[in-house]
């Protein structure tokens, strides 16, 4: 899946040798990674996917930290001109490269790039996570927590069950934590929906039963589903936002 960027080796040698951001775009576009073509384009282009930083309490104007760099840039290019700083923390170096590159072309200078974890103790604003693995998967969490102001706030996406990080996130610190449905996925949504109980996650993913899923078997089951209220259950991937 596309959400870990498991691009095959042999090609992130080859992107590690492209020096401008146009001629990695190009080759990604053109390699034989087995993901449709239009997948990538709107993983690594479409920046609707960035549109979760309006769900944060006040636009960011601090320190960011962004825990794997999954997401191509875009948040870096949707946050880097309010943000004072943006660290990018991934142990992929194929990544971090692809990522460096594309926002040095874009003109960002607030943007630093690390392979180890941050030496800045309770110095970031916002810490988004776009890749588990990088801090050890859930159990890495707590590690997260002391990187982060009083008041800051975490965001997180993850195909793992919510339940599971509500519970340690609940117990290192955080609270007001919301549990969202970014549809179809996180990395290229066209809807971000709370799925705690809020009313507009089943108006949102009616609508849908109607004016997008059009056959009769999808919205049938979809309807059982919102019906017996465990329609949420059956999501695949899922946004998390927490406060210190």
């Amino acid at each position: 899946m596309l959400n870990n960027m498991l691009i095959p080796e042999s090609l992130q040698q080859e992107l590690l040798k492209k020096a401008t951001w146009g001629d990695a775009l190009s080759f990604i576009l053109s390699a034989n990674t087995g993901i449709a073509e239009w997948t990538l384009k709107a993983h690594i282009l479409d920046m609707r996917s960035t549109f979760w930083r309006l769900l944060l309490p006040k636009p960011v104007q601090g320190n960011i930290l962004h825990i794997g760099s999954a997401d191509w840039g875009k948040n870096a290019l949707a946050l880097g001109k309010s943000a004072s700083k943006i660290t990018y923390w991934d142990n992929q170096e194929w990544r971090l490269r692809l990522v460096e590159i594309r926002l040095k072309e874009s003109g960002l200078t607030n943007v630093e790039f690390i392979n180890q974890t941050p030496q800045t103790s309770a110095g970031f604003d916002l810490v988004v996570i776009y890749d588990t693995s990088v801090i050890g998967g859930i159990t890495g969490l707590p590690k997260v927590s002391p990187l982060l102001k009083t008041d800051g706030v975490l965001y997180i996406n993850t195909a793992d069950s919510p339940r599971k990080y509500k519970q340690l996130l609940s117990g290192n610190g955080f609270d007001n934590i919301t549990v969202y449905s970014p549809i179809p996925h996180y990395l290229h949504f066209n809807y971000i929906i709370p799925i705690d109980g809020k009313p507009i996650f089943q108006y949102r993913l009616e609508q849908m039963a109607t004016d997008e899923l059009s056959r009769k078997l999808k919205r049938w089951a979809i309807s059982i589903l919102l019906r017996l209220g465990i329609l949420k259950y059956f999501m695949t991937n899922f946004s998390i936002i927490a406060h210190k």
